[in-house]
């Protein structure tokens, strides 16, 4: 019956894995797309950095007003990127959690 079990729940992580990885991700161009997106959701947008400032080892950007959190980046300020992030809504804003940054330029 164990085996049963743990065979079940292999199966449903895998599952789950495969289906993050199919649903497509949504492309955003402005802080009025965000709106009818839900939390968690995987997005795609790309522009020029408009600010940047570090908090807590954690760089902080915007493009097209849309706050970025990446742990980890480079500068960016003033390049072109490509970003592929979560969306997450915290007090009341709306900001995206960088899963994979591609300069452009």
């Amino acid at each position: 019956m164990r085996r049963i079990s743990f065979i079940v729940a292999i199966l449903g992580i895998f599952v789950l894995i495969l289906l993050i990885w199919v649903i497509p991700a949504r492309h955003v161009e402005s802080v009025s797309d965000l709106g009818g997106l839900e939390d968690n959701q995987r997005v795609i947008l790309s522009g020029v950095v408009e600010s940047e400032r570090n908090y807590y080892g954690a760089l902080v950007f915007e493009i097209n007003d849309i706050k970025m959190i990446c742990s980890g980046c480079p500068s960016l300020k003033g390049k072109h990127v490509g970003v592929e992030g979560i969306l997450e809504k915290y007090e009341d804003n709306v900001q995206v959690d960088v899963l994979q940054i591609k300069i452009l330029d």
